[in-house]
């Protein structure tokens, strides 16, 4: 999957710049409450586009998915990460079983922060795997890259993934997952 983001050197800076934005700021952003509890820039189902946030907007916390709000404010909060993508998953079409399924998307501010969290993540995948009996979803760390207008940088997103001809499942099974995923992250972030 190719991640494009507009604006990535600006959305860091402004990320760790600890001033709350004024609202007129946030103005150019959008985000839409919509369909099964999407928020993207048009409410649908379909629509892969949204406005990024960072962290100190004060509608951050507004623009996240309910399914996945837990993990990434303990991410940003908690560990001081700087996340750029989430999705609790849904159903786009019923009918020929399409859906997007959960995931966190993690950007690095440098090497170190990249090789901390790729380790701490990994390791957490690992644990999980080996406690995980769950026949529906499998979570996955996947090393990726973001693109922006001015190079790429490197990337970590957290996959919660349908396993194959479980699709009719995977929403059933996933919160449990999520949960138990969360509380290993936690646990292992801790250390």
């Amino acid at each position: 999957m190719v991640n494009f983001l507009n604006g990535l050197e600006s959305l860091i800076s402004e990320w760790d710049d600890q001033t709350p934005r004024e609202p007129d700021k946030d103005k150019d952003l959008i985000f839409v409450n919509g369909e099964e509890g999407t928020i993207n820039s048009n409410g649908k189902l379909s629509c892969l586009e949204a406005s990024i946030f960072s962290r100190n907007s004060r509608i951050f916390e507004d623009a996240i998915e309910k399914g996945v709000k837990s993990l990434v404010l303990y991410l940003t909060d908690s560990v001081g990460l700087i996340t750029y993508t989430s999705c609790e998953g849904h159903r786009v079409n019923r009918e020929l079983n399409i859906l997007k399924h959960r995931n966190v998307g993690i950007l690095p501010r440098n090497l170190e922060e990249y090789n901390f969290v790729k380790y701490n993540l990994k390791q957490v995948e690992s644990f999980f795997v080996k406690l995980n009996n769950n026949k529906c979803v499998q979570v996955t760390i996947d090393e990726n890259f973001v693109e922006s207008e001015n190079g790429k940088m490197p990337c970590i997103d957290i996959l919660f993934l349908p396993k194959l001809g479980k699709e009719n499942d995977y929403f059933l099974a996933l919160e449990e997952v999520y949960q138990n995923f969360l509380e290993l992250t936690k646990r292992q972030f801790k250390r």
